[in-house]
């Protein structure tokens, strides 16, 4: 960057944030960035811009990296996370640009937490969400520190975060469903992966989902969704579902291609939450560009 323009990047009172559109990573932020979020700019390079955003506004980022490009006027609010201190509410505007050769997002995002005031929490609220910031980091960390993905230990850092029965890391091969990492089913961790073939493209379109988690209250229930996926158990998976009475499906997937998955049951009826569901899909985008790039390596 000239340093006529860094000092003026630098000395923008908002947060800029600049990230690859391809890969959603953070290759620059100034100075107000890093004070809104309590980290150093080496803490922020290199992360996922969505590890950032709070779990109950990643849909709403979602949606609006998704029409940004096409209406850059356009602004959203959305609640931050901060590694030092309490989440915060941010005005958010951005464009594409040319950065250091590659097309990316520029974000200005602006603190508007007096405009609109977080709720009061308890402070066993507030303890829960700095161990699953804590514990998101810890993934993102172990995401960005190697090639050599560790399906077994993401499942285990997750369980950190929300007590699933069992858990499952699957990997699309060839229109096979292959399990790369089990959890809760002690005898299937011990053997060889599991293979279900997935006979059509529909199958496929309904595991992508709109890259959208799939939250099913009642796996027993009658609704196609849960159909859909005793079929799918029952295809290779039995083991899986036995005394299982709710689940949920995050895809992993980079625009329109699923290379797999993250799948979590639990006994009890209606137990994920759509907060449980935002958590698993800020690690599930992480964990795709990370697959990705992994391919792209090898």
């Amino acid at each position: 960057m000239d340093q006529n323009y860094r000092r003026i990047f630098d000395a923008v009172c908002d947060g800029l944030i600049i990230t690859v559109l391809e890969t959603g990573r953070v290759v620059e932020v100034n100075p107000a960035a890093c004070a809104q979020h309590g980290c150093t700019r080496d803490e922020f390079i290199g992360h996922q811009l969505s590890f950032f955003i709070h779990p109950t506004s990643q849909k709403a980022f979602n949606e609006y990296t998704l029409s940004f490009q096409s209406n850059p006027e356009l602004a959203v609010r959305l609640l931050h996370t901060c590694l030092k201190g309490e989440p915060f509410y941010a005005e958010w505007r951005g464009n594409t640009i040319e950065y250091l050769g590659r097309s990316c997002f520029l974000g200005i995002v602006r603190d508007v937490t007096q405009e609109t005031p977080l709720d009061p929490k308890p402070s066993q609220r507030v303890d829960t969400r700095k161990h699953e910031q804590d514990t998101l980091l810890r993934i993102s960390h172990t995401l960005a520190s190697t090639l050599d993905l560790q399906p077994g230990l993401i499942l285990d850092q997750l369980r950190e975060i929300f007590a699933y029965t069992r858990g499952g890391f699957f990997m699309v091969e060839d229109s096979t469903l292959v399990t790369l990492a089990l959890r809760g089913t002690p005898r299937l961790e011990q053997s060889p992966p599991l293979q279900i073939q997935l006979q059509s493209k529909e199958t496929l379109d309904i595991l992508l989902n709109g890259r959208r988690p799939i939250r099913i209250a009642n796996l027993s229930g009658e609704n196609p969704q849960a159909l859909f996926f005793r079929s799918l158990l029952e295809g290779g998976f039995a083991e899986l579902g036995e005394g299982m009475r709710s689940c949920i499906w995050v895809p992993l997937a980079v625009k329109t291609r699923l290379i797999g998955g993250l799948g979590f049951a639990h006994k009890e009826l209606d137990y994920f939450t759509p907060h449980h569901a935002a958590l698993a899909q800020s690690v599930a985008n992480q964990v795709a560009i990370t697959m990705v790039n992994t391919e792209l390596y090898e």
